[in-house]
């Protein structure tokens, strides 16, 4: 016959159980049950004796709600902010650019602008640089593209100015001081060009060491008249 303390081990044992499988999949709520039946486990390991009376039900509510309360503050801070949709690279797909940088296949040594943003390239065949392409998938910061008319390239530019796009203001040269705080405006990306910065109520060319999201708060490392470096605070 199962006795309390069997009961109280079973229930730590659950408990661990469920939180290591939180911890290998984040996302499943399951933290909750499962922190409730640990510190329960963890109790009644101590206090048998105490398993199956009145207070039982009261400590698991109180143990239910508190780690209700922390899972749901946990979440808010594993889940990232997600950049805008008009600056990441799923977002271009069925826009066209212009190849600034040979397109060769089986490589993404190839680049395009688009909209302004450079953008590393990659196509099943070779694309001389100036030539109109359009973007038909992508991944990161990466885009496959193809090679279109200028007919159908100036059809597509003209449809996509009348869409309404936040003004960007033309980035001035640097005159922040080294240490100030700034919003990322577009996308910063190593390699692919520099991105822009708001600082106040002006926008400056910005280079960063990794990625950089739009809206994300960054602290100015240096400057000069090209620009400032950030870095993600």
């Amino acid at each position: 016959m199962i006795d309390e303390m069997m009961i109280a081990i079973i229930m730590l044992i659950i408990g661990i159980i469920l939180l290591l499988a939180e911890a290998a999949a984040p996302g499943n709520f399951i933290i909750v049950p499962a922190t409730m039946l640990t510190i329960l486990g963890i109790v009644f390991v101590f206090i048998p004796d105490q398993l199956l009376t009145i207070y039982t039900p009261i400590l698991a509510v109180i143990i239910l709600i508190i780690a209700a309360v922390l899972a749901i503050q946990l979440y808010k801070r594993m889940s990232p902010v997600a950049p805008p949709e008009t600056l990441v690279g799923t977002s271009l797909v069925g826009r066209v650019g212009i190849v600034t940088t040979m397109i060769t296949p089986s490589t993404m040594l190839g680049k395009v602008r688009v909209n302004g943003e450079v953008w590393s390239a990659e196509s099943n065949c070779s694309i001389a640089a100036g030539t109109p392409v359009k973007i038909i998938a992508s991944e990161g910061v990466h885009v496959t593209v193809e090679e279109i008319s200028k007919e159908e390239y100036d059809k597509c530019s003209a449809q996509e100015s009348k869409a309404t796009v936040p003004p960007i203001t033309e980035a001035k040269p640097a005159k922040s001081k080294n240490g100030e705080t700034a919003v990322v405006v577009t996308l910063i990306s190593p390699g692919l060009g520099t991105g822009k910065v708001k600082i106040g109520d002006e926008v400056f060319n910005a280079t960063a060491d990794c990625n950089i999201y739009a809206g994300t708060e960054v602290r100015v490392l240096s400057k000069d008249a090209n620009g400032v470096r950030v870095e993600e605070i």
